[in-house]
């Protein structure tokens, strides 16, 4: 797929995403930018893909009015009838959220090749333990850890003395071992929380604010990048860092 052509796929998702994108991004995207939406480096793609976006969600939008004006409406309620039953009295709903972030740090985690960059030809920084070769085993890349154990207590989190890594087994093209390194049962830290205060900004109003628990925080190894194509399927093993963070608020 050409450059020209990644930059025209929109997602209606990302529709809403790139409306929290500063104006002053918008011409000068980052790296990090591109790497969201998926695009090859370069600006000029960033630019056409802000422009399609609107359109794109606007289209979208006038289709869901037209079909909601056909429908009659079930109830009074301002927020639309409910696909779902009212919860038993007593109960309270919790939602939960698994965030996984990178590691910003200059090698993988359980391999020393470097990570690579939008730029990398693809299954270029490939050790024969990213592939799975028989016989290769993991090395933790303490730097990584060390990076890991920050970000816990930046998240007020209890930084266990001793974690263990598990084997989430599964069988699909872009894990070639048939299992992921990641943790569940000891992680690296749990306990955590972050308060979303109005003072920083974040909120409209004090009344709104609330403290998010964070459940724990864990260590994994990323799987391959999985790329269709009408032409087949490619695989990217350039595995990176990865942050896991179980939160509920």
């Amino acid at each position: 797929m050409s450059g020209e052509q990644q930059s025209k796929v929109c997602h209606p998702c990302l529709a809403r995403m790139v409306d929290l994108i500063p104006d002053e991004r918008r011409n000068v995207p980052t790296e990090n930018d591109l790497m969201i939406f998926g695009l090859p480096p370069g600006a000029d793609h960033f630019t056409r893909f802000i422009a399609s976006t609107p359109a794109r969600a606007a289209k979208k939008k006038s289709k869901s009015k037209a079909s909601s004006s056909t429908s009659p409406a079930a109830d009074d309620n301002p927020a639309g009838p409910s696909r779902y039953p009212p919860l038993p009295q007593g109960w309270q709903a919790v939602i939960g959220v698994e965030c996984h972030i990178q590691i910003k740090d200059k090698h993988k985690l359980f391999s020393n090749a470097e990570l690579p960059t939008p730029s990398t030809p693809p299954n270029t920084l490939v050790t024969p333990f990213d592939a799975a070769h028989p016989g290769t085993f993991p090395t933790l890349n303490r730097s990584a850890l060390r990076l890991a154990a920050r970000t816990a207590l930046a998240l007020n989190c209890k930084v266990h003395p001793e974690s263990r890594f598990d084997r989430k087994h599964y069988l699909y093209s872009d894990l070639p071992a048939g299992y992921q390194i990641t943790q569940k049962y000891a992680p690296l830290a749990n306990d955590g929380q972050v308060k979303l205060s109005f003072d920083e900004g974040h909120l409209s109003s004090p009344e709104d604010e609330v403290d998010v628990a964070i459940e724990q925080l864990q260590l994994e190894q990323d799987t391959a990048k999985s790329s269709y194509f009408d032409t087949g399927t490619t695989l990217r093993f350039d595995q990176t860092n990865a942050l896991a963070d179980d939160n509920s608020a």
